[in-house]
């Protein structure tokens, strides 16, 4: 799964979200499956409000770019999270049911929101 975009311009990557539904839930992200499979160090998920920031959407300060009509942030204007970043995120953290939260079924249940939000909901 891929939903949105990342390019990469003079060294630095910039992302961009895009929107999706599949029929239980919506919302605008950035998510790269392969990002997460194959670099732990790479950003793989930024959830709607990731693109947010005390500036508001970032889409006036002078780092983004705009391609084509799509808005792209520097990874200092959002928050991103990496595999490495997800797996200390569930380290420790069990189910209702006593069982170990596994990292790759997390990452799947990302569709827009946070990942503490998500692991709240699901976590006992």
């Amino acid at each position: 799964m891929k939903v949105g975009k990342k390019i990469t311009i003079d060294g630095q990557d910039y992302y961009s979200r895009d929107y999706y539904h599949n029929g239980m839930c919506s919302g605008t992200f950035f998510k790269d499956e392969q990002a997460f499979y194959e670099d732990p160090d790479a950003v793989c998920y930024i959830p709607e409000y990731g693109f947010e920031n005390e500036f508001g959407t970032g889409d006036d300060e002078p780092a983004t770019k705009t391609i084509n009509g799509e808005k792209f942030y520097p990874i200092d204007l959002i928050s991103g999270y990496t595999r490495k970043d997800l797996e200390a995120l569930v380290e420790g953290e069990v189910d209702c049911e006593g069982e170990p939260i596994d990292v790759e079924w997390f990452f799947d249940e990302l569709l827009w929101m946070c990942p503490e939000t998500r692991l709240n909901e699901i976590a006992c």
